[in-house]
């Protein structure tokens, strides 16, 4: 089954679709949470997918659809206002904490991490409302999520890896979205496996930027 926009303004309940493809306005994906399952997608410039509360498996994992993706999302956010056409969810409005998350499904412990009824690969992408910081897609920000982000921090990247506001690269914008949550859970739990995390002191929240800091300047002088 292929949704297209001209056809229909939302659409409610789990089901696997060959292809959405957004030709126009606003095409809602429903509010109640439920899972989604697409071969591609499609959403043309100044059109928008709203996914809600829900998650959204999509079968092409290529590096072209994953990019692809990647952008109508950094569109959609538009310097974090998330006020952009493209890829969404307005219940961004109602948490501000909250941000559209996209990973390749290898990157949070492959499909075997993900409690769905669709058939999943580790290829497979995720899109999902998670705290912006949730490197891991868990539903949560916790020391996993600092990790991922020191990895990468100064280099290129992608959610997985720390880059929070699609931008491309890990740096101290991305850490500061991850301090900010740092903690939290329950705003969804894609991958349904958060627990709640301690609220660290401030001054180890210090710590670790002045750790990503030198861990920076020793990358550049290596």
């Amino acid at each position: 089954m292929i949704i297209r926009q001209a056809l229909i303004t939302a659409i409610d309940g789990p089901r696997p679709l060959a292809a959405i493809e957004v030709d126009a306005g606003t095409l809602q994906l429903g509010q109640n949470g439920a899972d989604g399952w697409v071969g591609t997608l499609q959403v043309v410039d100044g059109a928008t997918l709203d996914l809600g509360a829900r998650r959204m498996f999509v079968d092409d994992g290529s590096v072209a659809e994953f990019d692809r993706l990647s952008s109508l999302i950094a569109t959609a956010r538009h310097g974090g206002a998330w006020d952009g056409a493209g890829i969404t969810s307005s219940r961004i409005a109602l948490d501000p904490r909250a941000a559209i998350g996209l990973v390749r499904l290898s990157e949070v412990g492959g499909a075997n991490s993900v409690s769905s009824s669709f058939p999943l690969d580790d290829s497979a992408l995720l899109l999902a409302l998670v705290p912006a910081g949730d490197a891991t897609m868990d539903g949560g920000v916790d020391l996993n999520d600092f990790t991922s982000l020191a990895s990468s921090f100064g280099g290129p990247g992608n959610w997985a890896r720390g880059d929070f506001d699609y931008d491309g690269l890990v740096g101290l914008n991305d850490f500061t979205a991850l301090a900010a949550n740092f903690g939290i859970s329950g705003i969804t739990s894609p991958i349904a496996k958060a627990n709640a995390a301690a609220v660290p002191e401030p001054q180890l929240l210090l710590a670790w930027f002045c750790g990503l800091g030198l861990l920076l300047r020793t990358r550049r002088h290596h």
